[in-house]
């Protein structure tokens, strides 16, 4: 038997082997790199909220305004960082794992819908890889954000979309409700998946470019059958929504106020630490002239920009990238013969895949465990237990990489949305009634020691007593929490 490395088959063992390697590498350092961030914790205590037995009198996310918790949209991304949580046990390990699947399902999606697209196979799986260890897409499901799986329902979408063009009948129409239906479900899971839609859009038309009688039948079919896919799916997940919708409704709004700046700065910044997919890719959307797609990126772009550019919105554009890259790495290596010009294009994507795979599993692999003891979050859970104590307290968590902890210790843990400014009398009357505040002696945002005696706290510090890394300004040696600023009410006498 003939063993073919270009098939389907073989492509997607390579794929599963280098998944398992790869989870294999990210759990060594599963609970240490990143160290706990500010969006990792707010999903999770979204989460939290999901439930209607949850109590709703604290929250991560508070609102010192209006004293309830921020509501939140994206209530399946939320609620399945919170399952997973309550999966695994305490800490950071469940949101993590639950993060890197959806992480590993995109990847796999868009193996699968590059190889329907008749894209050259190993260029396929490469592309597939880049995204899965493209370095800014994976600072941030290493982190438990849910974009890995709002990008998976969509490029499962997009899968279905271009399988649905080689089926005909019912099997067509089911794919295109299940694809409708992936899109809706995106949405839920985050909802930064709208920057995709021009990409489902790009997917669905590319093949309608003729305009004939019978192409617009089919057109008009397939484009109902995939609106009320989309439409089941989101009418049953808002029946399904915990809360009132218009809170849910407000709360977006209120998030999205003013992040319209046209700052294409915060667009750039990112990629200048990993060039080679946004370079290259741009270039591939020209020379490619896929003008639709050209269009739909750029759509991506401004809807980018609409909501606030900065690196986990940018990484929604890696898709367009990676497809364009795909289509016009697959055109220059089935249009040539000339032994250079094949070695070119395997040494770009050689290039690519060689930077985003050593980012991401080496270096950031190795810079973690040099700093192993100072990312410990079962430190910062002995020293909170010792210094703090467990059960109900009230405490002003300034500092979100405590969260862990504070949950752990069931404590009744509270920080303003979207930040603290402390003149604000809401907020000081928030922090008036908490047990306890705690914040790291070098944060920008922290009350002052004379408000706090004000309200009655006495200042203690507290350490893990775990050495702080020398050197530290690099992105990939991120902050690390060993010291601590602890206020306790004093006792009245």
């Amino acid at each position: 038997m003939k063993f073919d490395c270009d098939s389907s088959h073989c492509l997607k063992t390579v794929w599963f082997v280098a998944a398992a390697a790869t989870i294999l590498i990210y759990s060594r350092t599963l609970t240490i790199t990143p160290t706990v961030w500010q969006d990792e914790v707010m999903l999770l205590d979204w989460g939290r909220l999901v439930s209607g037995a949850a109590d709703q009198s604290y929250s991560i996310n508070w609102l010192p305004t209006l004293s309830r918790p921020q509501a939140s949209i994206s209530y399946l991304g939320n609620g399945l960082q919170e399952l997973f949580y309550n999966l695994f046990g305490q800490g950071p390990v469940g949101p993590r794992v639950s993060s890197i699947l959806g992480a590993l399902a995109g990847s796999f999606f868009l193996l699968g819908w590059l190889l329907r697209k008749r894209c050259v196979g190993w260029i396929s799986l490469v592309c597939a890889l880049l995204f899965l260890w493209d370095p800014l897409f994976v600072e941030g499901y290493r982190g438990a954000r849910v974009d890995s799986w709002a990008m998976a329902f969509v490029l499962a979408c997009c899968w279905l979309l271009a399988t649905a063009k080689d089926s005909s009948g019912y099997r067509q129409k089911s794919l295109l409700f299940a694809a409708g239906a992936s899109l809706a479900l995106s949405g839920f899971l985050w909802v930064s998946a709208v920057i995709l839609v021009p990409l489902v859009a790009y997917e669905f038309l590319s093949d309608f470019g003729n305009k004939s009688e019978e192409r617009m039948r089919s057109f008009l079919c397939q484009a109902t059958w995939l609106a009320v896919g989309a439409a089941f799916a989101a009418l049953i997940l808002l029946l399904l929504m915990p809360g009132k919708f218009d809170v849910v409704l407000h709360d977006l709004r209120a998030d999205s106020a003013g992040k319209t700046r046209w700052d294409f700065h915060g667009l750039l910044e990112p990629f200048t630490r990993s060039p080679f997919v946004p370079l290259l890719g741009i270039l591939a959307l020209f020379l490619g002239r896929k003008w639709g797609l050209v269009a739909a990126f750029f759509a991506a772009v401004l809807g980018v920009l609409a909501t606030g550019a900065y690196v986990h919105r940018d990484i929604y554009l890696l898709p367009y990238l990676l497809l364009a890259i795909a289509c016009f790495g697959s055109l220059k290596w089935r249009g040539t013969n000339l032994v250079p010009a094949k070695l070119a294009v395997v040494g770009a994507f050689c290039i690519m895949l060689i930077w985003s795979g050593g980012l991401s599993l080496g270096a950031r692999t190795i810079v973690a465990e040099r700093q192993r003891e100072a990312r410990d979050p079962d430190a910062l859970l002995r020293l909170m237990r010792e210094a703090v104590g467990e059960g109900p307290r009230s405490v002003y968590l300034n500092s979100y990489e405590l969260y862990y902890a504070g949950r752990d210790l069931g404590w009744r843990y509270f920080k303003a949305w979207p930040h603290e400014e402390w003149d604000d009398p809401n907020l000081i009357a928030l922090v008036g009634k908490m047990d306890v505040l705690i914040h790291r002696p070098d944060q920008a945002r922290s009350p002052s020691a004379a408000l706090m005696s004000s309200l009655g706290f006495s200042r203690k510090e507290v350490s893990t007593g775990a050495q702080k890394p020398t050197r530290s300004s690099s992105r990939l040696q991120a902050n690390t929490f060993t010291e601590y600023v602890v206020y306790e009410k004093t006792a009245a006498d």
